[in-house]
C-alpha cells in the first residue's frame, strides 16, 4: 500500500528522513499540506510499535497533549508503522536538558507535563501493565514523561 492510499489519496510532498532513531526510521512529510510523521519499525526490533500506538491513542483520550494518530498497522511481513500529526518542538532529551535555548523551559517542564501525564495514567484501567510496556520505548526520564516520545513517529512512500 502506498502512503497516499493510506491517507485517502492525499498528495505527498516534502518527504524527508529525520535523524536519529535507534529502533525505527522516522520520516516527515506533508499530505495535502498537512504536516505528518511516519515511523517504521526497523527489522529485528522486538518491541511492538502497535503497543506504543495504543498508548498514544489512550493518552489522547485521557486528555494528554499528544499528536493525533492517523493510522498504525503491521504489514504482512511483520513490519509495523504508524502515521501521526507532526508537532513542532525538540524531542531529544539531551538537548532539552543541556542546550542554552531550553534553559528557560527546563524549570517548567515537569510542572507542564505532570498534569496531563497524571490524567493519562489515571484514565487507563490496568495502568501498571500499560506503564511497564511504555517504559520499553524510552531510555531517559525526560522521554518517558512525553508518552513514548510523542513525536518519534516512518517509511518511504511505499509502506505496504
Amino acid at each position: 500500500m502506498m502512503l497516499s492510499q493510506l491517507l485517502d489519496g492525499a498528495a505527498i510532498h516534502e518527504l524527508h528522513r529525520l535523524s536519529g532513531g535507534a529502533s525505527r526510521e522516522t520520516w516527515r512529510f506533508e499530505a495535502d499540506g498537512r504536516p505528518l510523521i511516519l515511523q517504521r519499525q526497523r527489522a529485528g526490533d522486538d518491541r511492538d510499535m502497535l503497543i506504543e500506538a495504543g498508548v498514544v491513542r489512550a493518552a489522547g483520550a485521557g486528555g494528554a497533549p499528544v499528536p493525533a494518530l492517523l493510522d498504525a498497522r503491521r504489514r504482512d511481513d511483520g513490519m509495523a508503522f504508524m502515521v501521526l500529526e507532526a508537532i513542532e518542538g525538540e524531542t531529544i532529551a539531551r538537548k532539552i536538558q543541556r542546550d542554552p535555548e531550553f534553559e528557560r523551559a527546563r524549570p517548567r517542564l515537569v510542572a507542564d507535563l505532570a498534569p496531563p501525564w497524571q490524567r493519562f495514567t489515571l484514565s487507563i484501567p490496568k495502568r501498571r501493565q500499560v506503564l511497564s510496556r511504555l517504559t520499553r520505548f524510552s531510555t531517559t526520564p525526560a522521554c518517558s514523561m512525553t508518552s513514548a516520545n510523542l513525536t518519534r513517529f516512518s517509511s518511504l512512500c511505499a509502506i505496504g
